[in-house]
This record gives C-alpha cells, sequence and structure tokens, in this order.
C-alpha cells in the first residue's frame, strides 16, 4: 500500500480584507472582536457588525494587534452588560471599566 502524497504547489498569499474597522470589547472575563463598518459607541449607528472572535483577553488582544499590522484601523471599547453584546451601548473610555487592571488596550489613539 503506498502512502498518499501531495504533489501541488500550495499558493500562501494573502486575500484582501473585506474590512477596515475593528473594535476589540471586553467583558467582565472575557472580549470579542468584532469587524463594523463604522466605528461608533452607540449600536443604532453601527453598521455591518460581525463577531471575529470571542476569548479571554490576552487573545483576543494579539488577534486585534494581527489586524491593526494588516492594515485594519483598530480600537478598544467595554460593555459591562453579560450575552450577546452585538447590539448593545459600548463604551470608549475603557478606564472606566471595573476589570480595567486586567486589560490592555489597543488602538491608535492608546
Amino acid at each position: 500500500m503506498k502512502a498518499n502524497t501531495i504533489n501541488e504547489t500550495v499558493s500562501i498569499i494573502p486575500r484582501p480584507l473585506k474590512f477596515n474597522f475593528a473594535v476589540l470589547v471586553y467583558q467582565a472575563g472575557l472580549a470579542n472582536v468584532f469587524s463594523v463598518s463604522n466605528i461608533s459607541e452607540v449600536s443604532a449607528r453601527r453598521t455591518d457588525v460581525h463577531r471575529l472572535l470571542q476569548s479571554d483577553f490576552r487573545t483576543c488582544e494579539a488577534y486585534v494587534r494581527g489586524l491593526a499590522a494588516a492594515g485594519v484601523e483598530v480600537c478598544s471599547m467595554h460593555c459591562n452588560q453579560a450575552g450577546d453584546i452585538t447590539h448593545q451601548t459600548w463604551s470608549e473610555h475603557v478606564s472606566d471599566a471595573p476589570f480595567y487592571e486586567n486589560m490592555r488596550p489597543v488602538g491608535s489613539w492608546f
């Protein structure tokens, strides 16, 4: 019996990202990364919101740093609510978050 072999050349050319803005949103104990068409604290003003990742703080922070290195404009916010926060109000005043001491905000103005 012969082992399967791959004789193809795999191209590792990155595809362009389909979004220009990403928001790291901290919650107590976890964080979320969303792609958005525009950055706003108010849910009604945010459009085309898609969750890219939900994980612990450090994993999401590293992911957002990678997006920033790829040219995506990023910022950090927090939401002190439980459950799905996709359509909740987010605050850009991350230093006011009760869990701020565990955060390492990422963004162009930090």
